[in-house]
């Protein structure tokens, strides 16, 4: 496996920048030297070595103080992943364990927005096909997977407008079945503003679609989902918790 220092991230002492949202991150000596080696050696082995001869540990331990600073890097796509040999495997792992920055615009969001759900609407359908011709269903059961999983497109795409209206530095972050518009910290009002447009765009959508499609089961699915969008702005959930939380 092959980890890349995302080109967002920038190093200048113990100082990491992330020039996309403009954050400056001050870390450990340790954590510096690794992230300088990452800059200049991208097989994660040869990291462990590195970092084992350098602090004289072994390098199970080593490999731990790796693994969690990659990790760590990975929750905000502060890396780039590639396996040594690009097999069908690697790639699905890949897919489904690491997170990818995406440029905030247009394209980047439909690229996050296919890596983040294309696949599992294409499984979902494929074993829908199977049961529908099973059971000789009507075949717009087909249509349930991309209705529901397009809502979770249509909720990011609410949070992405805004931020984009409102100028706020972002980036977008996806992951197998996961996607995240992740902006700066900015005033209380345009929190809860970002935070409501995701639910609220969903759920408007859906309600619509509810009321122009007659098929029954489409129109209880649709309605479903539009009903979980809006729950959204609950304090249970993260954008509910945006809001009520800066409500304060």
């Amino acid at each position: 496996m092959r980890i890349y220092l995302h080109p967002d991230l920038r190093l200048t002492g113990k100082v990491l920048t992330d020039t996309r949202l403009g954050i400056r991150y001050v870390v450990t000596t340790d954590t510096a030297w690794l992230l300088q080696q990452l800059s200049k050696e991208s097989r994660v082995g040869r990291i462990v070595l590195s970092a084992a001869r350098q602090y004289g540990i072994t390098a199970a331990e080593a490999r731990l103080s790796v693994y969690k600073l990659i990790g760590y890097l990975d929750t905000f796509g502060g890396i780039r992943v590639t396996p040594d040999r690009l097999t069908t495997i690697a790639a699905m792992r890949m897919y489904f364990s690491w997170h990818r920055r995406h440029t905030p615009t247009v394209t980047g969001f439909c690229v996050a927005m296919v890596r983040s759900y294309g696949l599992i609407i294409a499984l979902l359908t494929a074993v829908l096909a199977v049961i529908t011709v099973m059971a000789q269903a009507p075949a717009y059961y087909l249509a349930l997977p991309a209705i529901v999983m397009a809502s979770c497109a249509v909720h990011e795409w609410g949070h992405f407008v805004t931020v984009r209206f409102c100028a706020v530095p972002c980036y977008l972050l996806s992951r197998a079945g996961y996607a995240a518009v992740v902006y700066t910290d900015t005033t209380n009002a345009l929190a809860r503003r970002i935070a409501a447009s995701g639910p609220l765009a969903a759920a408007g959508l859906y309600a619509v679609l509810a009321i122009a499609i007659q098929a029954p089961p489409l129109r209880m699915a649709i309605m479903a989902t539009a009903t979980i969008h809006l729950c959204g702005i609950l304090p249970f959930f993260a954008d509910g918790k945006t809001l009520w939380r800066t409500h304060e």
